[in-house]
């Protein structure tokens, strides 16, 4: 599993589940250099997330957040792995019926690299974040 901590601002506070804002600072440009996640998928360089509120923070305070993140290496294998495999079994299966079709291994390849890109954006949809607040910075 792997675990980074974050920092952030309370926004608000609902039955126990905080709203907060995380932004990208000059600290996470020194630790993750090049990373830009908040700006790659917020377009932003701030995003807001939802945790439990376990140490009774109040609106306005700033919280250390720790990011788990369970199935990071199946994410890993999900975008590396699976569209080189897909190709390459796309291009053995276009060997196999190349009798039929001309050409059948390229197509076929191809078809099944692009097929693995629908698939990742399904498969991506389970693999889940988790955050928990721990403690005030």
């Amino acid at each position: 599993m792997v675990e980074y901590c974050i920092t952030g601002t309370i926004l608000s506070l609902v039955d126990n589940i905080a709203k907060v804002k995380i932004t990208q600072n000059s600290a996470c440009e020194e630790s993750f250099k090049g990373c830009n996640a908040c700006k790659g998928f917020t377009g932003k360089q701030e995003y807001i997330i939802e945790t439990y509120n376990e140490i009774n923070v109040k609106t306005g305070d700033k919280v250390k957040i720790k990011v788990q993140s369970p199935y990071y290496y199946r994410a890993l294998i999900l975008v590396f792995i699976m569209p080189i495999l897909f190709l390459l079994l796309g291009y053995v299966f276009g060997l196999l019926i190349n009798k039929i079709i001309n050409n059948a291994e390229y197509y076929f390849a191809m078809l099944l690299f692009c097929l693995s890109f629908f698939l990742m954006k399904i498969l991506s949809k389970k693999i889940k974040t988790t955050y928990k607040m721990v403690g005030p910075v």
